[in-house]
């Protein structure tokens, strides 16, 4: 297998849906535990994807993700329960957009240190 292909494996994190996977750890834990980590490892991917070049993968799939959580959130309705004041696609969203300012962070950091002297 060539060197292209292996440098795109850490992405297929990217076609889960973990937003959803995140809010369940913490619907059914109770703990913040799975926002963290995926916060941590979206930092890492974006991190990855700034030193290897493959800023182009993690756009694609990011949008392959938003479009599977928000259409998940349609055809399921996850996390609406009658406490709730506000919708589910907010959640979603403001989720998603914690994702990426972490993934955001993690391509600024991997510029940094991608940057030849």
């Amino acid at each position: 297998m060539n060197k292209s292909f292996w440098q795109k494996i850490p992405f297929i994190y990217l076609l889960l849906p973990y937003a959803h996977l995140s809010l369940i750890v913490d619907y059914y834990l109770h703990s913040l535990t799975g926002i963290i980590v995926s916060i941590l490892i979206t930092a890492f991917l974006g991190f990855y994807a700034r030193k290897t070049n493959q800023l182009s993968v993690l756009l694609i799939s990011n949008f392959f993700n938003f479009s599977v959580s928000y259409a998940l959130t349609k055809i399921k309705g996850l996390f609406h329960t009658p406490h709730m004041l506000h919708s589910p696609y907010l959640t979603i969203t403001l989720l998603l957009l914690l994702f990426l300012l972490a993934q955001g962070i993690g391509i600024f950091w991997g510029g940094l240190f991608s940057v030849r002297h």
